[in-house]
């Protein structure tokens, strides 16, 4: 319908110390990432038609995590947090996300690689979810990288998980081939 829906977030929380979460801490105030995650969907609409959105209304604010990738399908927004797959239900043109979200799967949270970005399936039978590495060369240690540097499938009608392709460290953009999907 041309609404643009938009997450306003950043980063979870990092326990970082030492010198290097010192200098993590100044790099990322200066880039303009040193708040606190807002966790706000928001949709953009234009109403009058000129190609610029004249409506900016806060759809939700709660329940919501360093939110990232989102997806829409049959009345059901897929939002993806960095620890977790939610649906809300969510009609097109509605003035705000209602109701409490309904969680599709856990997902190993934070990192350096927190972002999760997500995709329907072509049939809208299956989603599938990027987790990135939690560190850039294994530094906090193998145990923290269970799960990330993948693509993980969760069959939409079954509830059924699984791993879709691993060693990816940050996947990000996907996408299906049109021609094959």
């Amino acid at each position: 319908n041309g609404d643009i829906l938009v997450t306003l977030t950043n980063s979870p929380p990092r326990d970082v110390g030492g010198i290097e979460g010192f200098i993590m801490k100044t790099l990322m105030g200066r880039a303009g990432a040193g708040e606190p995650s807002p966790d706000t969907l928001v949709l953009l609409r234009d109403s009058d038609g000129d190609g610029r959105a004249d409506i900016r209304r806060v759809l939700r604010e709660d329940g919501l995590d360093s939110p990232s990738g989102m997806a829409y399908a049959d009345g059901t927004l897929y939002v993806a947090n960095h620890n977790a797959l939610l649906a809300f239900d969510y009609e097109l043109e509605s003035p705000n996300l209602t109701g409490e979200p309904r969680k599709l799967m856990d997902l190993p949270g934070g990192g350096n690689h927190w972002m999760r970005n997500i995709i329907l399936s072509p049939d809208g039978e299956q989603i599938y979810v990027a987790v990135g590495s939690a560190s850039n060369i294994g530094e906090y240690g193998l145990e923290q990288e269970v799960g990330r540097a993948a693509i993980r499938e969760i069959d939409l009608r079954t509830g059924a998980e699984r791993l879709f392709a691993s060693g990816l460290r940050n996947p990000v953009g996907m996408a299906f081939e049109p021609e094959s999907d």
